[in-house]
């Protein structure tokens, strides 16, 4: 009884609180009801908060472009293209290099052939294929709708993706064999992005029409559309280079120009164009296909390539054709992303407010701190004129109140499918696992190296919600129940579950045995000079054990400079060029010391088994071996080795 009062007092407590909120929900929605009927109010709002960030992140220039019921609304250059010049952007006439949004236009002039009937969208594509073919999982073969929503299980790799001048490039739409990895797993079962895969794209096009790629590209989408500054050629006229945006990178405090990188092909990524120009393509996506009486798709094959044509779950947002699509406050939105060495962009759609932006900024995203000031962008935007009651209100849901479900099925260690199988680049694998466990209140908490979520909240069986965010996670399981991966609405990539003997913990405790086995075993080096130097007898497998301990610390230490190092500062990373002659090299190293294990083995066996010390030596040298062939075999599993990669 005497807990009655305190009970009572806690439950008032309580519904004042819930009363408040609700009466302060429709102030703050009132305070961010804003319309876009006024440009220059809307200028007002925008510029200090891109100038403010483009302060803070010390980025040189940008710009924006916002469309509205089919015409432009809105459209501004901030910064300068080239620093050192002082050339100010100009959105009419600053030429940048889009990078991945370079996908839309290949995805959209892939929709123009199958509104022709000349690719069907099912079929397998090696039969529009006249230089390539495809190499098939499990004999499923791959189609374009598999390549156009990043589902077609293909490897992707940035080895090789760069040369040294434009000239030596293969042209847009021309991929060889020689860039086609077999793939990873069955077309159609998860999200995971592909350079190669839309590259292939390019080349069904330029197979179909028999027209190259640019080519095509310029006739069907860039003329009609009065798109007259872009082009995905990268060896291009020098009074275009005098208009081209620098791309820089922070070194020092500093803005520092970098030069351009040229890309092999660039269906997927070697597009150029101006701000405006990118204006006219967002408003043909709006407009049905059609601007200023020019229409490059019909209104119908516009609408098919914007449904959701795949999701792990029904309940989740997934791919168009070409595009990621998002729920944002409430409103479907179709957006592609651009990062490249040289510039970092967004272009975002919210088709039923008839509306879109882009924009762009001369810096490489690797460089910033915090989230890339396109997200801040977006973000800012959507907050202050597409945040409603209704969205207000589902986003002060208290989620954790939710019934508790049981989520510790969904506990495990997922690695993200960011990386390369074939390659050198599969090490990256290691860095981009994240593990997941319950907690009390049947959430689940993450931690990784580099990468780890908000606390992800259960709505549903399956369905998450990130704590904080308006952002949603799935998980997908096969048809006997088992977890397989999970899905970040609007992510370019999946996660996929792994056995506990593919974990970076396990890996980096191998590692980890390795360098404390080669580091004691080096002291065999010194051991033999010095008895040497005394001119005293020497055991020759100490010194061998040694050589082994300090070839395989120098192999560590030349992957970490050659390959790891590069990886995380570098945009393409370490093999964008090919494997470098250091690398090459350093790779040589696990066949060499191998070869010295198998030696040192075979004379260990052989030793007597008689005093305690000779035991111990014994045991020394074997365990130092055999730890230098597991150390080959570890470098073979992650392509490190040489004739392995």
């Amino acid at each position: 009884m005497k807990k009655h009062p305190f009970i009572c007092l806690i439950f008032t407590i309580f519904c004042l609180i819930i009363m408040n909120s609700l009466y302060a929900i429709p102030a703050v929605a009132e305070e961010r009801k804003h319309t876009l009927d006024d440009s220059n109010k809307f200028a007002s709002f925008l510029d200090p908060f891109i100038h403010e960030k483009m302060k803070e992140k010390k980025i040189p220039g940008a710009a924006f472009v916002m469309v509205k019921d089919g015409k432009v609304f809105y459209a501004k250059g901030y910064g300068y293209g080239d620093l050192e010049k002082k050339k100010p952007v100009r959105v009419d006439q600053t030429l940048f290099r889009v990078a991945s949004i370079s996908k839309l236009v290949t995805a959209t002039a892939a929709m123009q052939l199958v509104e022709q009937g000349k690719v069907d969208l099912h079929a397998n594509v090696n039969q529009y294929l006249k230089q390539i073919k495809l190499p098939q999982y499990d004999n499923q073969p791959i189609t374009l709708h598999h390549l156009l929503t990043h589902t077609s299980g293909l490897d992707d790799s940035r080895e090789m993706v760069n040369v040294s001048n434009s000239k030596e490039a293969l042209p847009p739409g021309e991929i060889t064999q020689s860039f086609i990895h077999p793939p990873v797993r069955p077309p159609g079962k998860m999200v995971s992005y592909s350079n190669t895969g839309i590259e292939i794209v390019g080349r069904i096009i330029t197979d179909v029409t028999g027209v190259p790629f640019a080519q095509y590209v310029k006739k069907q989408i860039f003329t009609p559309l009065q798109m007259k500054n872009s082009t995905f050629i990268q060896d291009f006229p020098e009074h275009d280079k005098e208009n081209l945006a620098l791309g820089y990178r922070l070194i020092q405090g500093k803005n520092v120009p970098q030069p351009f990188s040229c890309i092999q092909g660039g269906a997927y990524g070697s597009m150029m164009a101006t701000p405006l120009d990118l204006a006219s393509f967002m408003i043909a996506h709006l407009q049905g296909g059609k601007v200023n009486g020019k229409r490059i798709l019909q209104q119908q094959t516009v609408n098919r390539m914007h449904l959701q044509h795949f999701t792990p779950d029904p309940r989740m947002p997934g791919m168009a054709y070409g595009f990621f699509t998002e729920m944002k406050n409430g409103r479907r939105a179709l957006f592609h992303e651009g990062k490249i060495a040289e510039a970092t962009s967004i272009l975002y759609l919210i088709p039923e407010e008839n509306v879109g932006f882009f924009f762009i900024y001369n810096r490489n995203f690797m460089d910033e701190p915090g989230r890339p000031l396109t997200q801040e962008v977006k973000d800012v935007l959507m907050d202050r004129y597409f945040l409603d009651i209704e969205n207000v209100l589902a986003l002060a849901q208290p989620l954790l109140y939710q019934p508790k479900l049981d989520s510790s099925k969904f506990a495990g260690t997922y690695r993200a499918t960011l990386y390369s199988a074939h390659s050198m680049e599969k090490i990256a694998a290691l860095f981009f696992q994240v593990r997941l466990k319950e907690n009390q209140r049947g959430a689940l908490e993450s931690k990784g190296v580099f990468k780890k979520f908000p606390v992800l909240v259960p709505v549903k069986s399956g369905l998450f919600k990130m704590l904080g965010k308006d952002q949603q996670i799935v998980f997908k399981e096969n048809q006997q129940g088992k977890v397989e991966y999970f899905y970040v609405e609007g992510d370019t990539i999946s996660y996929e579950r792994i056995p506990w003997y593919e974990t970076d913990l396990f890996h980096f405790s191998l590692l980890g045995w390795f360098i404390v086995i080669f580091l004691i075993s080096t002291w065999g080096i010194a051991v033999y000079v010095w008895r040497w130097i005394a001119k005293k007898p020497g055991k020759f497998l100490v010194l061998l054990s040694g050589l082994i301990g300090l070839f395989n610390i120098l192999f560590l230490v030349g992957i970490f400079v050659w390959l790891l190092r590069p990886m995380m500062s570098e945009f393409w990373g370490a093999l964008s060029f090919g494997v470098p002659w250091e690398l090459k090299l350093t790779s040589m190293i696990p066949l060499i010391t191998g070869s010295l294990s198998i030696a040192v083995i075979s004379k260990a066996i052989q030793l007597p088994h008689g005093t305690w010390s000779m035991k111990i030596f014994r045991s020394y040298y074997l365990t130092v071996a055999w730890s230098g062939l597991g150390f080959v075999l570890f470098t073979w599993y992650w392509n490190l080795v040489w004739l392995s990669y």
